[in-house]
């Protein structure tokens, strides 16, 4: 992994603001910013405790530590009717697409919507 620092990067050392020149080789950095690829364009870095690399220091302030999550398989909800091709609709005006949306909503109350105009 490779951390290109910008002139706009903060660094943080316990509860004060640092400089990267204050930080000694060897201690462990929390990096934060936006990646490609391998490499990490630093906004913030800030100094882990020694010892535990800041879990129990994390635990005690009631910081909850990033887990990624599994995929979730596709859910599927409404089927389409055997006989459809797409663009085989008809096209309306906003007022009846509209009143279309409303009636599909009075049966599916709390539904997503997108109204035309």
């Amino acid at each position: 992994m490779t951390v290109n620092e910008a002139s706009a990067t903060t660094y943080q050392k316990g509860t004060s603001a640092t400089s990267a020149s204050a930080i000694a080789a060897g201690e462990t950095v929390l990096v934060l910013g936006t990646t490609n690829g391998t490499t990490i364009t630093a906004t913030q870095g800030i100094v882990q405790p020694a010892g535990d690399y800041g879990s129990a220091a994390s635990s005690a302030a009631g910081v909850v530590p990033f887990q990624r999550g599994a995929p979730t398989t596709a859910k599927q909800v409404g089927q389409i009717p055997a006989n459809y091709t797409e663009r085989s609709g008809t096209v309306v005006s906003a007022t009846a697409a509209n009143q279309a949306t409303e009636a599909s909503l009075a049966g599916f109350p709390g539904g997503a919507t997108a109204s035309c105009s």
